[in-house]
């Protein structure tokens, strides 16, 4: 580490000085990247040999000593037989279902003379036993290797097998020494050969087919500039990422075509941990996908036993963009050897003016090596196959057959082939020493693309790839693509459309996922659902093979159509989806006024039926004489049993005037649970538990007094039960004379289990007065057991533990209450319960008519109390009598404060609405008591007096929709202040409004931004880029925490928060993020991907992004940009009680606008559009001025206000009856150039600058900077020729090429005045060896390997200092490319540290 330090001895400030900043650790840079060594394939195995064999190396096979014939030798002692290697099998693993090779080194004779002829016996300790003969072996030599064949088939992988080798088992040969004939191997795992094809692996597998197209268009594939990229050993230097990228010339797709699936394949080798899949990932333009195949293979013994190959697969197809650039992220986590190949894109596209075809993609992964030695394989062993399946080629039609195969790792070896293995169609070669990846640092991804469409078969088409015997033979199967053509008029078969779906009921929101299983290769899928039992339009859902769609509650029809080249079939299934709303309690479905009654009539069928069987239940109901039947519904339940979807039929019909009509034929198969839960079938049957309830609209069909109905059920399954539990028919007519009867049905299909808490069913009695004579209510129950039941809390008979149907009838005239609504509980007792209706019905005579009011509602603004404001009370009153009523008050009271407001007169019947203020002034929290009375004085004769009053409680809310100042928030304050010699320029992209109720299962949203969108000088500097990202409805909550956001590939933490929520009623969080984009932003385009990771996705809605950019060309007339944010939530109106001066934003603005040239306000109001808001500055109002910028929900306002600057400015947002927010605000202010050719601009705290001429006489010493308030800190310059600082004095001289640090209290300008004419001899500067301090001498930005020419290889490290942000810049290495590149910019006024690893001399660029 080299350590600088300024030895300065004046006072200090409170910013840090250079030295500290400057504490750099050096880390030694390679003078250039070593290209991966050439050597043999890391699969060949070594041959091991003992120490005492070395002088033996050069000794022939020992088959060349044996003779057909040959004589043992009697017996001697003179001679001594010995083993000196252990038997050992091919790789030194026993194979797994083939016979193995055993080999025996270096059999030696050590005695002084020549060994007889005999014979040596292998055995191995699961049983075989052979032998093999022995030549005479002279003194002192030996026979290298003896081999021998074990035929025993092991069939499964696992287990240990030791071999031993005896010379001269039968003692025939006498010898000095008997001991030392036998030798024991090591044990040797039974495994099996993965340089085979998988086939002959125990569970292996083909290359198979994993997806078939017949369409019209094709497939183009390219490796873009992908490359092998070889793993590290291990430790802290292995590499972590690696970037391809694919232009739109290397994947080249027609004019008109469309995408329809793009595939990456992902190769790699040497994953010695075989952790691929947790410890690397990929981002596909930004976007991090998961792979959705992982096939692996590896030798399975030898030195590469660890090592895996593999190949990962990743469906790019929703990412991909046509006819751009589309880039891969491949990123690791760990160390390791992984090495990735070239990686394939693969886009399917569809073109309708090309030819028909038809594309089969098969895909595995398949080490393959033919080495009998090395490996013990042959090439018929190391073979893969590639069945193609799953669609019928018409052979006769067929034009060409191209045939593409990818083998990694396929290679011409030392080049005298011309490539490795070979490729056999429909068991035929086609073609010798097929693959040859390249030379160099290429993909080592072989490629051979042939037509076999003279060898096509219409079904059972097989490749097969088959590995060659060469030196260090390893190549690896891959994916394999078969692209059949024919001729123009070529169509197919239709498909046969079909799918299944699950699940298909559920609590809604369901989440239902689809499969298609069509057969004949369809290539677009419509699917489409509408409500079941309805006639209404279809509703296109997914153009999806396979997709996943969220229903609301209700049944559904769905319909699929498959289509290709061939034509298109749809299955529609009717009923498909039961999406539930969850328990059906009682509830009023129909309530009015007769002269007459309502009828109810009920009865239970259940005890009479028969299971199982075909049931019939027909009753006649004899209605009251009427005049006309004002509604009348029929009600049936029929018992299924069980939960499941069982199926049967029912049929329902109804005689009301002497002919009977079928009013539904039910098909019932609907799946149920056993909760209370109810699933919908249609608009008029549903599902509870085993029951389904069926009800039909007869108000028109009844004539007479004696209406029939008949309900027949039949089981479709054997096991649908079929009895008939209800039929009741309701009926409210007139009957002329002068009653009325109110009354109410409530219906639904509530089942409880026993030990629930009960229900409670209201009907709406609140507008009844006084006077009724009679008041009847009536149930209907089920099963299993009679309810506990309470009206208005008093308790009704019935409660019989013994039945399981019963119509409940209770008078309860004495239990109503005038003015106040009605209720109905029902608790279990003793067992389940369930009931489908209970009605009321309310009864007053013809009688002196009086008025009678009542407070029908009361609410206050917006139904909530606010805090910090007056709050305005509304108050219906109803004249419920049957007599006007004359003038009155309405009296308020709002807990003690009080008022009244008046009512001129009100009918009876009629309705009156009135309000009244309450200025007082109550916090969050507060609790409220509201109560108005009608006629407060009491000066109204009615019916009932006690009726008069309601009450409500609240507890006071703040209301959001106001500005955030006017309830002591914050403003949307100034976050950044950036001052350049440059401007402020933003764009949406192409970003739009993403609507989470569009899409409720969004993962990921991308924008970009091209160069045309964000134009930036090319000889700028980015002072900085923020991406604002405004959503709203967060319903998650997703933001902040459930999301990231990548930015150019890189992902960015967020710089700020900022977040306003409405917090009463309906509320959820609206807000903005602000990420500081500044170090990824490109002027060639940007692109960010923000993701859910939200648990199912979406449940928020983005209005959209907004990227903001402020540059420094060091050219344009100097600008002060300040950059205000926040978020505030606004709407000004008496909808929300609001009014539009609460409803206002405020954003500050502190500067000095003296001198000022121009001004220029720009203004960022999320949902503000089109011509939405007004816009205060200063004393200026401008009214609906924001506008949605793009196809965003991000209003945008850019407005010249040079003459409305002033010592206060003030921008305010403020909503008139408009939903908006206050998000950002930009004010970029223009002052004038400072005097002189250029000037250098000082930040606060430290600056490195030089300047970039020579300066004019009396204005080229340091003292220019005389007038910058240095908080007393001292000019310093560093000496690297010395390797010391130096304190600079006022006179001392300001040159070209010298570098010096100045501090400065605050931002200023330093005026520079260059010498006229040109010098004699340009500005230069000799240099030491190590750091020196150097300056820019170009008024124009110019690259380092350029501007630092003079030195040749001498430099190697340059680094800058960004004073804005007070932080040294991302070092420029000589020779390198990407962020330390040396065709970066150095720029005018600017220092560098310059590391030299000699002393040169530095020339300038100018005089």
């Amino acid at each position: 580490m080299i350590n600088f330090k300024l030895h300065d001895t004046t006072s200090r400030g409170g910013r840090r000085s250079p030295w500290l900043l400057f504490i750099i650790a050096v880390v030694l840079l390679a003078a250039a990247l070593l290209p991966a060594a050439a050597s043999a394939d890391p699969h060949v195995g070594d041959i091991l040999f003992d120490a005492d064999m070395a002088d033996d190396a050069t000794q022939g096979p020992a088959s060349a000593f044996f003779a057909p014939g040959a004589r043992i030798v009697a017996a001697t002692a003179d001679c001594d037989l010995t083993i000196g290697g252990m038997p050992n099998p091919t790789g030194s693993v026993v194979f797994a279902r083939e016979p193995n090779t055993i080999r025996v080194m270096n059999i030696k004779n050590n005695g002084p003379g020549t060994s007889p002829a005999t014979v040596m016996e292998v055995r191995s300790d699961d049983g075989w036993t052979g032998r093999v003969d022995i030549p005479p072996i002279e003194s002192g030599k030996n026979i290298l290797s003896v081999a021998i064949e074990d035929p025993t088939i092991r069939n499964l992988a696992g287990g240990m097998v030791t071999y031993t080798a005896e010379i001269d088992p039968d003692d025939t040969v006498a010898e000095s020494d008997e001991s030392n004939n036998i030798r024991v191997g090591q044990p040797r795992e039974v495994k099996y050969n993965g340089y085979k094809g998988k086939r002959y692996w125990e569970g292996g597998s083909d290359i198979t087919t994993v997806r078939t197209y017949d369409l019209y268009g094709g497939i183009v594939y390219s490796f873009g500039d992908s490359r092998y990229w070889s793993g590290s050993f291990g430790g802290d230097d292995y590499w972590k990422g690696y970037t391809v990228t694919w232009t739109a010339d290397d994947l080249p797709l027609p004019e008109g075509s469309s995408v329809r699936d793009a595939w990456l394949y992902v190769p790699y080798a040497w994953d010695n941990s075989n952790t691929a899949p947790d410890g690397v990932s990929i981002e596909f333009n930004g976007v991090g996908v998961p792979y959705v195949n992982w096939y692996t293979d590896v030798s399975n013994f030898g030195a590469y036993v660890d090592h895996h190959y593999g190949l990962f697969t990743y469906n790019v197809t929703s990412l991909f963009r046509k006819g751009a650039n589309n880039t891969a992220f491949f990123e690791r986590d760990r160390p390791g050897k992984i090495s990735p190949a070239g990686f394939t894109l693969a886009v399917v596209y569809e073109d309708p003016s090309a030819t028909r075809k038809q594309i089969f993609i098969n895909e595995e992964f398949d080490i393959l090596g033919a080495d009998p030695l090395g490996y013990g394989t042959n090439e018929t062993e190391a073979t893969a196959y590639v069945p193609f399946t799953g669609m019928t080629i018409d052979a006769g039609n067929v034009v060409r057959a191209d045939l593409t195969t990818f083998v990694p790792w396929g290679d011409c070896g030392d080049g005298t082939r011309p490539g490795e293995g070979n490729l056999l169609f429909n068991d035929e070669l086609v073609q010798e020493w097929v693959w040859d990846y390249g030379p160099g640092t290429s993909t080592q991804v072989a490629v051979d693309e042939r037509d076999v469409g003279d060898r096509l078969r219409p079904t059972g088409n097989i490749a097969a790839i088959q590995g060659t015997e060469t030196n260090s033979p390893t190549m690896v199967a891959a994916q394999v693509f078969l692209v059949v053509e024919y001729a123009d008029g070529s169509s197919g078969d239709a498909p046969v459309a079909a799918f299944t779906a699950a699940p298909m009921s559920g609590l809604a929101p369901l989440a239902v996922t689809f499969a298609d299983a069509s057969t004949n290769s369809p290539t677009a899928w419509s699917w489409e659902s509408r409500p079941s039992g309805t006639t209404e339009n279809w509703t296109l859902f997914s153009t999806d093979q396979s997709p996943t769609h969220t229903f609301a509650a209700g049944a559904y029809d769905v319909r699929l159509t498959a289509t290709n080249a061939g034509g298109s079939d749809t299955l529609t299934k009717a009923r498909c989806i039961s999406s539930s709303a969850g328990p059906k309690r009682l509830a009023t479905v129909q309530s009015g006024t007769v002269s007459g009654d309502l009828y109810v009539g009920a009865y239970g069928g259940f005890g009479s039926g028969i299971s199982y069987a075909t049931n019939t239940f027909n009753r006649t109901f004899t209605l009251p004489a009427y005049t006309d039947i004002q509604w009348a519904r029929l009600y049936t339940v029929v018992y299924a049993a069980g939960t499941d979807n069982r199926a049967g039929t029912v049929t329902v019909r109804f005689d009301g005037n002497g002919t009977y009509a079928t009013l539904g034929a039910e098909t019932l198969a609907t799946a149920g649970d056993n909760m209370a839960n109810v699933y919908p079938v249609n608009d008029h049957v549903n599902r509870q538990y085993s029951d389904y309830l069926l009800w039909y609209d007869v108000t028109d069909r009844i004539g007479s007094e004696d209406p029939k109905a008949e309900v027949v059920a039949t089981p479709v399954a054997p096991n649908f039960d079929g009895r008939i539990k209800e039929l009741a028919l309701v009926v409210a007519y007139n009957d002329g004379d002068g009653d009325q009867v109110h009354y109410w049905v409530n219906e639904g299909h509530d089942w409880q289990a026993n030990g629930a808490d009960g229900v409670t069913s209201t009907f709406a009695t609140g507008g009844l007065g006084a006077g009724w004579t009679d008041a009847t209510l009536r149930n209907v129950m089920l099963s299993s057991k009679d309810a506990l039941y309470t009206f208005n809390g008093a308790p009704c008979t019935g409660a019989d533990s013994s039945i399981t149907f019963r119509a409940n009838t209770w008078d309860v005239r004495t239990n109503l209450t005038a003015g106040s609504e009605s209720r109905l509980t029902y608790v279990p007792n003793g067992g389940s319960y369930k009931t489908t209706l209970a009605t009321l019905a309310v009864r007053y005579p013809a009688s002196v008519a009086l008025p009678d009011l009542t407070i029908s509602t009361l609410a206050p603004n917006s139904g909530e109390v606010f805090s910090a404001s007056h709050n305005t009370y509304t108050a219906t009153v109803t004249n419920i009598g049957t007599a006007d009523a004359g003038a009155f008050a309405v009296g308020f009271n709002a807990s003690g404060a009080a008022g009244t407001a008046p009512v001129a007169g009100l009918a009876a019947g009629a309705t009156a609405t009135v309000t009244w203020t309450d200025e007082t002034i109550r916090n969050t929290g507060d609790v409220v008591t509201i109560t108005a009375t009608a006629d407060a004085a009491n000066g109204v004769a009615e019916v009932d007096e006690e009726n008069n009053h309601k009450t409500l409680v609240k507890t006071v809310v703040h209301n959001g929709y106001r500005g955030k100042r006017w309830t002591g928030g914050e403003d949307i304050a100034t976050a950044k202040t950036y001052t350049v010699h440059g401007d402020l320029v933003y764009s949406s992209g192409n970003s739009t409004y993403l609507s989470a109720s569009t899409y409720p299962n969004w993962a990921g949203y991308a924008v970009s931004w091209t160069a045309g969108d964000l134009v930036v000088p090319a000889d700028a500097t980015v002072a900085a880029a923020r991406l604002y990202v405004p959503y709203t409805w967060d319903k998650g909550p997703v933001f902040p925490s459930n999301v990231t956001l990548a930015f150019n590939g890189k992902t960015v933490d967020r710089a700020a928060f900022y977040v306003d929520e409405k917090m009463w009623g309906s509320s959820y969080p609206y807000g903005m993020t602000a990420y500081d984009v500044t170090d990824a932003f490109s002027a060639a385009g940007n692109t960010a991907v923000l993701t859910s990771t939200f648990p199912g996705g979406g449940n928020v809605s983005v209005r959209g992004m907004l990227l903001a950019v402020v540059y420094d060309d060091g050219r344009t007339a100097p600008h002060t940009v300040l950059v205000n944010e926040g978020f505030d939530l606004l709407y000004g109106g008496a909808a929300q009680g609001t009014t539009p001066e609460q409803a206002t934003a405020y954003a500050p603005f502190a500067i000095d606008a003296k001198d000022a040239v121009s001004a220029r306000l720009i203004t960022v109001a999320p949902g503000a559009g089109p011509t939405k808001g007004d816009l205060l500055f200063n004393d200026r109002v401008w009214t609906r001025v924001w506008n949605y910028t793009g196809t965003t929900q991000i209003g945008v306002d850019d407005r010249d206000v040079t003459a409305l600057l002033a010592g206060e400015n003030l921008v305010g947002f403020r909503s008139d009856a408009d939903y908006m927010e206050a998000a950002a605000a930009f004010l970029v202010v223009e002052y004038p150039v400072p005097a002189g050719d250029a000037a250098i601009t000082l930040f606060p705290g430290w600056n490195f600058v030089s300047t970039p001429k020579r300066l004019a006489d009396g204005a080229n010493t340091f003292a220019i900077f005389d007038t910058v308030d240095t908080a007393a800190h001292s000019i310093q310059l560093y000496d690297g020729l010395e390797q010391k600082w130096r304190q600079m004095a006022p006179t001392d001289l300001f040159r070209p090429l010298d570098a010096v640090w100045v501090y400065a209290n605050k931002t200023c300008t330093v005026p520079l005045t260059f010498a006229a004419g040109t010098p004699e001899l340009p500005p230069a500067k000799d240099l030491g060896k190590g750091w020196n301090a150097i300056g820019f001498t170009d008024t124009v930005p110019e690259t380092a390997n350029y501007t630092l020419q003079s030195l040749g290889d001498h430099w190697s490290i340059l680094i800058g200092f960004d004073a804005g942000i007070q932080e040294y810049d991302t070092s420029i290495v000589r020779g390198a490319t990407g962020p330390h590149g040396d065709e970066r910019l150095m720029r005018p006024m600017q220092g560098y540290w310059l590391y030299v690893n000699a002393a040169d001399t530095l020339g300038s660029l100018s005089g």
